[in-house]
């Protein structure tokens, strides 16, 4: 896979598996990525999508676009992303455990930057398998705090507000320093 190696398979494995130990940490089943920054830095590629990482197992790249050159760079497995009112029925085929009996599990997304019509659009899918408004349920912006977190675990868990410490909250997007 991964032609442009952006970084090694063991770094992107690694960190993948850091985000899906601060996910459970924080009461996260899964988050969804939409920046490019974001699709970049986990999967290597750039492609028009959406990346979802489930708390365990393998991440989706579902690209819109150009979905031969996400799969040629992508760290991930990737699969075409149609419209956006059925992305979440995809995500109920590919992820039946996470929402089993139209169970509604807590995504973390980028919330700070997501635009509300993109927002109020991915929460509508879902109808088919009973997990409408997926997103809208119990979403937290996490990636302030995740990366904050990240940068402490790897720096002995002592550096500034963002610290890990036991019992955190994920990161709920204020920004107003509360």
């Amino acid at each position: 896979m991964n032609e442009t190696q952006y970084c090694s398979a063991e770094e992107n494995l690694e960190r993948r598996h850091r985000l899906q130990r601060l996910m459970k940490a924080s009461g996260l089943q899964a988050c969804l990525i939409t920046q490019n920054v974001g699709l970049y830095y986990w999967t290597g590629s750039m492609q028009t999508g959406y990346l979802f990482i489930p708390e365990r197992g393998e991440p989706t790249y579902y690209v819109r676009r150009s979905l031969s050159r996400a799969t040629r760079e992508s760290a991930a497995r990737t699969a075409p992303l149609g419209s956006l009112r059925s992305f979440g029925d995809a995500l109920c085929r590919d992820y039946p455990k996470l929402f089993a009996e139209g169970r509604r599990p807590a995504v973390g997304a980028d919330l700070d930057v997501l635009p509300a019509q993109l927002f109020l659009r991915l929460q509508e899918g879902g109808a088919e398998c009973g997990a409408a408004g997926w997103l809208g349920h119990h979403a937290a912006s996490t990636f302030g705090e995740v990366g904050r977190r990240d940068r402490a675990d790897r720096e002995g868990g002592q550096s500034g507000r963002g610290r890990s410490r036991p019992g955190a909250r994920p990161h709920t997007g204020r920004h107003d320093g509360a």
